[in-house]
């Protein structure tokens, strides 16, 4: 089996960043708001600002607690949108339940929803890949790494297991426009088996660590792991048993090491064309 790791296909998009941005008088600045106290949020902001930094960009936070209103976190994302000196501005998810991220997520202007994860983003790649200003980064991150390992789409059967708004719904349909059958199971699905048996490539992405074993996935099956949760030892694990997976799987995506890396380099990739966008005149 061939693990797809992701720090190659990361560095690949670092390094062309870095050679597009290096002479730049630019400094692309990503803004981003969190919200309560989460000390895996704070580790991925962390290296977040050690990625966008390294690239001659600046990542600044705005921190509210649980008990600030959600009024004042819209209204400062609102003054954020018209602040020419941000280019990007980003919700680090998730916030606490008494908030409503849709809310607060279509409140970002499209133009800086570096995320992609906003109505208007989300809208437009519903509707046609290159319309949207901004894909979701874990979504690129996905195209990326099978662009990488050049594993085709087209005619290819893919199934994605999950049906979230934030990585599963977007890919569902650059899939299919990239000439892929596309099934999706999801947790309505009563026995998942009989459809993800079948897929030359199976997607993954519930946050239900070790939910897919080898009983799920065809023989030589590409597999990609986009899940993220922690085990009873407080590890990070996948959605995917990987080590019964392994002796079955044609290649799989590691959890960590996989998508994570990529992701991280796609959401600097947004964040740069961001900078880019908004340095053209009348922008």
């Amino acid at each position: 089996m061939t693990y797809l790791y992701g720090r190659p296909v990361q560095e690949q998009i670092l390094t062309g960043l870095h050679n597009e941005w290096a002479t730049s008088a630019i400094t692309p600045h990503l803004r981003v708001l969190m919200v309560g106290d989460n000390r895996a949020s704070e580790s991925y902001i962390a290296h977040k600002r050690h990625v966008i930094q390294n690239l001659g960009g600046e990542l600044s936070v705005t921190r509210f607690s649980e008990q600030d209103d959600e009024k004042e976190v819209i209204e400062t994302i609102k003054a954020y949108n018209t602040d020419t000196n941000i280019d990007g501005i980003l919700l680090q998810l998730p916030v606490p339940s008494a908030y409503n991220t849709s809310t607060l997520l279509n409140t970002i202007s499209t133009d800086k929803d570096v995320d992609g994860l906003a109505a208007g983003n989300l809208g437009r790649l519903f509707y046609a890949e290159n319309h949207s200003q901004f894909k979701p980064a874990t979504v690129q991150a996905v195209l990326e790494l099978l662009a990488y390992y050049q594993v085709s789409l087209k005619s290819r059967h893919v199934v994605l297991v999950g049906a979230g708004l934030l990585v599963n719904q977007p890919l569902y349909h650059i899939l299919i426009a990239r000439g892929a059958s596309v099934t999706t199971v999801h947790q309505d699905t009563p026995d998942i088996k009989p459809f993800t048996q079948h897929g030359d490539l199976l997607i993954t992405a519930t946050g239900q660590a070790g939910l897919i074993t080898a009983d799920h996935i065809k023989e030589g099956a590409t597999v990609i792991d986009v899940g993220f949760s922690h085990d009873s030892h407080g590890r990070v694990v996948g959605d995917v048993d990987a080590e019964e997976v392994r002796s079955k799987a044609g290649a799989l995506s590691p959890v960590p090491g996989g998508v994570g890396p990529v992701t991280v380099a796609c959401l600097a990739h947004n964040v740069f064309r961001a900078a880019k966008l908004n340095s053209l005149p009348n922008s």
